[in-house]
């Protein structure tokens, strides 16, 4: 394994300890450490540094950045707050919109892009928000759902799905924009994760896992879902076994088109591979199209020949713009400084 993986690996376990544990917390007692209260100092952090190279693609993305130990003990703690910023391509200006000391990840776009979901603990918990476009009037939508993480809009704008519930297997919830109201979607002893509702609305594409912690082996109830919305139903994509590499982080092309990027959990390139996805009569299958050779933490196709990416590095992570039509794509880096990147998303 690659000494990028390696890196991935450990930040992502501790990321996932530290928001399972809020989640499942009630008010901190008197011999834990405090929650950070929203009246709390921001954080003297500089916002992520663009790159001076000229950029060539346009729209606006939005992605959550972090030190990684700022205090220098060797471990990632609370007070290391994460924050969600919003860049102009065009530009290449990235300002933050959360300020607060606590976590905001997860953040994405409404499908009209005047407002942004997110995942924060700013409550103590850690639930869903929402805020418009420029950061402003942030709504706390959910309370009492523990390890939100992953939402996705609903192409109408009127429900987002997510990922939460039990700290160890979380199921899927769908929130309703027009009640207020949450219901719950799938109900697994394993755990549902990586949400993304495909933009012509019938499906919402879904990992289920084994739950976080366990040692036991793989069967046929894990693997690569997609959910059917009008029928509730649950078709298999691909199966996770013991003998082969489950596909993960999975997400639709940003068109209406049934194909999808994932990534081979055990691959240690890291590498993002495009599928071709058919179903017909509940049936599915799907076909290798593609292979985008470059160390990812997470990528996102603009248009067929663009992307956006999250390259790891020895202590953090830059964000990047590849062109896929040259014959050896070189990233032009969005972002050069020691914060570490994750969660994007973007729109036009």
């Amino acid at each position: 394994m690659t000494q990028s993986a390696q890196i991935w690996k450990i930040f992502s376990s501790l990321t996932f300890c530290l928001i399972a544990i809020l989640g499942c917390q009630s008010p901190v007692s008197n011999s834990q450490s405090p929650t950070p209260s929203l009246q709390s100092p921001i954080p003297t952090t500089s916002p992520p540094t663009p790159s001076p190279q000229p950029l060539s693609p346009t729209g606006t993305l939005l992605f959550s950045s972090r030190q990684i130990d700022t205090n220098g003990d060797g471990f990632v703690q609370v007070p290391d707050a994460i924050q969600i910023y919003k860049m102009d391509l065009e530009t290449g200006r990235a300002r933050p919109l959360t300020q607060t000391d606590a976590y905001h990840t997860y953040p994405a776009w409404s499908p009209d892009g005047s407002q942004i979901a997110y995942v924060s603990t700013e409550s103590g918990g850690v639930d869903l928000f929402v805020m418009d476009e420029d950061g402003a009037n942030s709504q706390q939508l959910t309370v009492n759902i523990q390890r939100v993480a992953s939402p996705s809009w609903s192409p109408d704008g009127t429900m987002i799905v997510f990922s939460g519930g039990d700290s160890s297997s979380p199921n899927l919830y769908v929130y309703s924009m027009t009640t207020g109201e949450v219901e719950q979607i799938t109900d697994s002893a394993l755990a549902d994760v990586e949400p993304d509702w495909s933009k012509h609305g019938r499906f919402i594409l879904l990992t289920r896992q084994q739950p976080t912690g366990t040692n036991s082996s793989a069967s046929n109830e894990a693997g690569l879902f997609l959910f059917e919305v009008e029928t509730a139903h649950l078709i298999l994509v691909e199966p996770a076994t013991e003998n082969d590499t489950p596909l993960i982080n999975a997400q639709w092309l940003p068109v209406n088109k049934p194909q999808f990027l994932a990534q081979e959990k055990n691959d240690p390139t890291l590498s993002t591979k495009l599928y071709d996805l058919f179903w017909e009569d509940s049936q599915t299958f799907y076909r290798e199209t593609a292979v985008i050779n470059q160390n990812s933490l997470e990528l996102l196709m603009l248009d067929d020949t663009q992307l956006i990416t999250v390259i790891p590095s020895e202590e953090s992570s830059e964000i990047a713009h590849l062109h896929l039509d040259s014959a050896n794509p070189a990233p032009q880096f969005l972002t050069n400084n020691s914060f570490f990147e994750s969660n994007i998303d973007w729109k036009r």
